[in-house]
């Protein structure tokens, strides 16, 4: 168990990323806490942005049933670990519902700009090399390196999916600001800044990010 001064913090947002259900499960185990990202095609030419330092995990299946079914597009250790232990099911709420329990905060964004950069970090995330590859030569070359310390909530919101929430992009605005209920972190104050500074070193550049 991990413990922390950050659950002492008022963790809250009115905005939510979404993801591929089966990376939001490794994020919560803290097997992972990088995503690389590219952009959905509703965002245009400039692709993805950091726009927000916080974040509810917005859980999706969209453009991923063949990763659920064969663990194809993921990493090896991350294939074995889900084929052990695979993720629950979303739940069935009906169409048109989401459900919320996965935040993201602080969420601190790096450019990735080449191959060799790529290949550095490589290993912090979920996806194998073809499909980072894939995306880092779709459209204009490059990646953006989200790296983020996850809590959990106690309590799980659902809420229902309006059609601006819906589609290929990236960032939602929900209706509300949802408060993170009794937050559980998936990593440390100690081992989230061990990260940051892990990243920097494979990187040749200082990584930071601001205080909770």
């Amino acid at each position: 168990m991990t413990h922390s001064n950050s659950q002492s913090q008022h963790l809250a947002s009115a905005f939510a990323l979404k993801e591929w259900q089966v990376i939001a499960e490794l994020l919560a185990r803290g097997a992972i806490s990088t995503m690389l990202r590219k952009g959905g095609i509703a965002e245009g030419p400039g692709g993805f942005r950091a726009k927000h330092e916080a974040a509810w995990i917005y859980p999706t299946q969209f453009h991923q049933a063949a990763v659920l079914q064969t663990g194809s597009s993921l990493r090896s250790e991350w294939q074995a670990l889900l084929q052990g232990n695979p993720p629950a099911p979303l739940p069935e709420l009906g169409e048109g519902k989401i459900t919320l329990s996965i935040y993201a905060q602080p969420i601190v964004a790096v450019s990735i700009t080449s191959l060799d950069e790529l290949v550095a970090v490589e290993s912090l995330q979920a996806l194998d090399r073809k499909m980072l590859e894939d995306r880092f030569h779709y459209k204009k070359p490059g990646l953006t390196l989200l790296v983020t310390r996850i809590f959990t909530s106690a309590e799980m919101y659902t809420l229902l999916e309006s059609q601006a929430m819906a589609g290929c992009h990236s960032w939602v605005d929900l209706p509300q600001a949802l408060e993170v209920v009794d937050p559980r972190p998936a990593l440390s104050d100690h081992a989230f800044s061990t990260l940051l500074a892990e990243i920097g070193e494979r990187l040749g550049r200082e990584v930071m990010s601001a205080p909770l």
